[in-house]
């Protein structure tokens, strides 16, 4: 398999790669769905928590449309039902819980914020994820042991928190009465554009009510182009790194004969070998790379340099045109190096770990240009054949003229 198959086989990568994200973001359930006619909070307490010190956590989705999507009764309501299950709790207020609001796995996955309107007219998200902590205070006699399993039972139960008399909905935006869906579209598509999302798409609209109605801002701007032009960023980074650079590698010899003697690379997890090799691999690889291929006589390092940081940061696909060129390049080195071609491992390796092949590269090339495993003309080493003479001064006898 040459340069060919392995376009292929990264083709191949590449569509599965994508039609598994596509596949996610529409068909893949949101977590963990509440039913308003049964339930409005979820509490969830991990069994580990048994095992451990300090404050008790938990966490917890809401409806977005209760009153309890509001931090502040949230937590009167939790203390409430706490001390409900725990006699020994009465001590226990709000000051004693502690709510945060974190991105969960699955909103960072599918960055996408739905959103509802409740029954006083306000934008609010269809769901709500907490993550809050139970503190404890032995001096007022609320222990830790109390507290966790008040929590459980609490968890165990999951029916229906009973709402305040009146309803103070988490609000987006001030409140607004609407008349249509058309109004309610157009105040959600002002909230998604405050929010920083690019698109807002509606379900579920019938024009004579919003109720039911259901928006979802789509595609934040800032991560969608940090996700976008943050190779590129990066590339512009190495090409300043690389000139700076430039000279160390120019003064470093390069191999006009065969690389190596040796039968194949080395271990491709032997990055802390050359710790050097290692961290300029790892952080700057387009450098790596241009200096690798340039002592390895297989091109001017200028000129590799700004091939592998344009391939690098061109937006979304560069890492996948990286790989491209490594892989048939990976090929060439072999031929130079005299070993036995192995495209299948080649392709493997540089898709699922190609910082360690760029080391592994480089290795082979700097100790060759060192002259450590053969690269160039090889030294001559050997010992001296024969004997050595060893003998004894010999007199010289002068002849004896007197006779």
């Amino acid at each position: 398999m040459g340069c060919s198959g392995i376009l292929t086989s990264a083709f191949i990568l590449l569509l599965g790669h994508y039609g598994l994200h596509y596949a996610a973001q529409k068909w893949l359930p949101e977590p963990n769905p509440l039913d308003p006619q049964k339930e409005n909070v979820i509490i969830k307490i991990d069994p580990e928590e048994l095992l451990r010190s300090g404050p008790v956590h938990g966490s917890a989705l809401v409806l977005g449309t209760s009153a309890f999507a509001k931090e502040d009764d949230f937590k009167i309501h939790l203390v409430k039902l706490m001390k409900h299950h725990e006699k020994s709790l009465h001590q226990l207020d709000i000051t004693h819980i502690q709510v945060a609001r974190p991105m969960s796995l699955r909103e960072s996955f599918r960055p996408n914020l739905v959103l509802t309107g409740d029954e006083l007219g306000n934008v609010v998200p269809m769901h709500s994820h907490m993550d809050f902590s139970a503190g404890f205070d032995h001096s007022r006699g609320i222990s830790r042991k109390a507290v966790q399993d008040a929590l459980m039972r609490i968890a165990n139960e999951q029916r229906k928190w009973e709402e305040p008399a009146r309803v103070f909905a988490r609000s987006l935006q001030s409140r607004i009465q609407y008349t249509n869906c058309e109004t309610f579209k157009k105040h959600a598509e002002d909230v998604c554009s405050e929010e920083g999302y690019l698109f807002t798409s509606c379900e579920h609209c019938d024009d004579s009510s919003f109720i039911g109605t259901t928006c979802t801002c789509q595609v934040p701007i800032v991560q969608t182009l940090m996700q976008t032009f943050s190779n590129t960023i990066w590339a512009v980074v190495m090409c300043i790194t690389g000139a700076i650079v430039k000279a160390n590698v120019m003064s470093q010899p390069r191999i006009a004969g065969t690389i190596s003697s040796r039968g194949d690379f080395d271990g491709i997890c032997q990055c802390f070998d050359d710790c050097n090799s290692c961290l300029c691999g790892w952080f700057c690889p387009a450098v790596r790379t241009a200096q690798t291929y340039h002592v390895a006589s297989m091109g001017e390092y200028c000129q590799w340099l700004l091939i592998m940081a344009f391939a690098y940061g061109v937006p979304s696909f560069g890492p996948l045109i990286f790989f491209i060129i490594v892989c048939c390049q990976r090929g060439k080195l072999r031929e130079r190096a005299a070993f036995p071609a192995d495209c299948c491992m080649d392709c493997l390796c540089s898709f699922f770990c190609i910082e360690c092949v760029i080391c592994q590269e480089a290795r082979l090339v700097d100790r060759a240009s060192k002259g450590t495993c053969g690269g160039g003309v090889p030294p001559v080493v050997g010992t001296a054949v024969g004997q050595p003479v060893v003998g004894v001064a010999v007199g010289v006898v002068e002849p004896d003229n007197s006779k």
